[in-house]
């Protein structure tokens, strides 16, 4: 939870850098026992301002760290507009790519991923999502849901030793991910 309330307090103060026309809007989260309130000034007319409570809500009971911050991120740079002009680095996305195809069963964040390609996180977040139309997230567990659905053809692991083997937290974090992906549960699938 540490990492998530950094980056949400990172979108809270930006949010405040940007003064022209702005909403104010309280955000309540439980923490380590104590209710906790924060006062964001966020640009009208923009979608950050929900986009941030959305992620505060989520970050209470966030499963997928990874997930987590690449919204966090796509969130960061909405706030902070990277020019469009900026020549898109392919060997980089794609190194990029190999990594996280190499990697998608362990726990990686977008740092890592980032740096496999010597990029900087909000860009290649940016540029990734731009480039493939999803988060690097939603990308990564689309990549596991697939390989568990083999997994679930070709093998008689139980779900929840499957939903381990490949990078999910639990099997209701499977479950949710494989219905989103394939539209039936696991169970179902197999």
């Amino acid at each position: 939870m540490g990492q998530a309330a950094r980056l949400i307090a990172a979108l809270v103060v930006l949010t405040a850098a940007a003064p022209e026309a702005a909403a104010d809007f309280a955000l309540t989260v439980p923490h380590g026992g104590l209710m906790c309130t924060a006062l964001v000034h966020a640009p009208a007319g923009t979608r950050a301002a929900w986009r941030i409570l959305s992620l505060y809500r989520d970050a209470v009971d966030a499963h997928d760290d990874l997930d987590f911050e690449s919204r966090a991120l796509e969130v960061i740079g909405e706030i902070v507009r990277s020019p469009s002009k900026i020549a898109v680095d392919r060997p980089a996305l794609s190194r990029a790519r190999d990594y996280v195809h190499d990697h998608y069963r362990d726990r990686m964040t977008m740092g890592d991923i980032a740096s496999a390609a010597d990029l900087h996180p909000v860009y290649f977040g940016q540029t990734f999502h731009r480039e493939t139309g999803e988060t690097v997230g939603n990308y990564v567990a689309r990549l596991r849901v697939r390989a568990a659905a083999d997994d679930l053809c070709t093998t008689g692991a139980s779900l929840a030793d499957v939903a381990l083997d490949h990078g999910f937290c639990d099997q209701s974090h499977f479950t949710n991910a494989f219905r989103r992906v394939f539209g039936v549960t696991p169970g179902a699938w197999r």
